[in-house]
């Protein structure tokens, strides 16, 4: 446990430093006031981000062993020197809001480091964690990203960059074990998030993100032990191991409050942008996601923003797209149709059919045999699908659904000529949401 400890103050102290040089660049571009964007969570989470990209870059041409991690500390201290007055600044500003924050809700979170770093440390119980975590993790560290590899086993080719930077931080030189301990960390982050929102609430502040930000982590924080839940979202084994669905929950959740928080702070529209484009890239069905960057562009109306979210687009996911390409030789794995380039170590067009069935099964109607063609029309598969589904799952479900159609007939009334404050900016915003 004292080496995750240990571990966790090191990368925290690298992604506040890159994430503070981050965030001093979106103030200056976009005007903000300092004490807009220097959050403590969110320097780090967008440290944590910005690492993430700078790992695809590397592991595309270097193992991510010690050369690495000497780069992104070259990188780090970088960082500080040519922006050594604003770091100053900022860290002053992060130290006055630290004090002020009550002596109970520091008793809690010390807590929660505790009960993570436990968990963190334990060994997975997940059961991708054989099947490919820790295959992919362990070739990146020894090699890098190695053309064809996907061949070996075709689900290396999801490609998470979730696991990239676990193999960054995985710390092989040391020769002390695992460090897959990533997904305690963010929590962490985005719980310090969550809690500087409860202290606005208890300050008197009831405006809609605040409110989101201080309750949403509430079904988060319900963890289970076992196979299954009905009224909880994750289980233990979601921390134990370095699985990508919590990481990007729980941005997801972090980038639905920075959109509604867009309303009032145009440097918030940066940090939805990106946290949204590396959200893909950690998981691949987070994609819906980019409509809330995508409205917030079109808002505009104007074409500099849009020319300057296609480059920042591009920037972002281009390394990833090369990787997936020298991993499996598709665009996008495991979408057959994307056969865009004819490479000597493409994956055989059969197994790649045959994964993009299974997990259209897996995702439908496990009853079929795995990787069996999905034909089943959504009148034949949704009515054995949906009375699976557990109480959380079913009640998202639904909400979302709900607060679709609310948007579409909202949308409409706006557009027809109803006055453009019939719906606050906030209420606005959290129906697209």
């Amino acid at each position: 446990m004292v080496y995750i400890l240990i571990s966790w103050i090191y990368i925290t102290a690298i992604s506040y430093t890159i994430g503070s040089f981050v965030h001093s660049g979106i103030g200056k571009f976009n005007g903000a006031k300092p004490q807009d964007i220097s959050n403590f969570s969110l320097v780090c989470i967008s440290g944590l981000l910005t690492t993430l990209f700078i790992s695809i870059v590397l592991c595309l041409f270097i193992p991510l062993a010690s050369v690495a991690s000497g780069i992104l500390f070259f990188i780090a201290v970088l960082c500080v020197l040519l922006r050594y007055k604003g770091f100053k600044k900022q860290w002053g500003l992060t130290k006055s809001d630290l004090k002020k924050t009550p002596a109970v809700m520091w008793f809690l979170f010390l807590v929660f480091i505790i009960a993570y770093c436990h968990l963190s440390y334990r060994p997975s119980s997940h059961h991708d964690d054989g099947l490919y975590y820790s295959t992919s993790i362990k070739w990146l560290q020894e090699y890098g990203t190695v053309k064809g590899l996907a061949n070996i086993n075709p689900r290396i080719a999801y490609n998470s960059s979730w696991l990239i930077l676990q193999a960054l931080y995985g710390f092989p030189f040391l020769k002390a074990g695992l460090f897959n301990d990533l997904n305690g960390l963010i929590f962490l982050y985005v719980l310090i998030y969550a809690m500087g929102g409860m202290l606005k609430l208890i300050r008197g502040d009831r405006s809609l993100p605040v409110l989101m930000r201080s309750l949403f982590i509430l079904p988060i924080l319900a963890f289970y032990q076992g196979t299954g839940s009905e009224w909880m979202m994750f289980s233990f084994n979601f921390i134990e191991s370095c699985t990508a669905d919590l990481p990007v929950c729980l941005l997801i959740w972090v980038i639905f409050i920075l959109f509604l928080e867009s309303a009032v702070d145009s440097s918030k529209a940066f940090l939805v942008l990106m946290y949204s484009l590396l959200a893909v890239t950690i998981k691949l069905s987070a994609v819906p996601i980019l409509l809330l960057p995508l409205f917030l562009i079109l808002r505009q109306q104007k074409m500099k923003p849009l020319l300057y979210s296609s480059g920042i687009t591009v920037l972002l996911l281009s390394p990833w797209i090369v990787r997936n390409v020298l991993l499996s030789g598709y665009l996008v794995f495991p979408f057959s149709n994307l056969d865009l380039f004819q490479v000597n170590w493409k994956i055989p067009i059969k197994y790649v059919i045959l994964n993009e069935n299974a997990v259209m099964v897996m995702a439908a109607d496990l009853t079929q045999p795995y990787g069996s063609p999905f034909t089943e029309p959504l009148t034949q598969w949704f009515p054995k699908w949906f009375p699976k589904l557990t109480v959380f799952q079913t009640v998202f479900f639904l909400t979302t659904i709900a607060a679709t159609i609310v948007f579409i007939l909202a949308g409409i009334i706006r557009t027809i000529g109803q006055k453009k404050n019939f719906v606050s900016k906030y209420i606005f915003h959290f129906i697209f949401v």
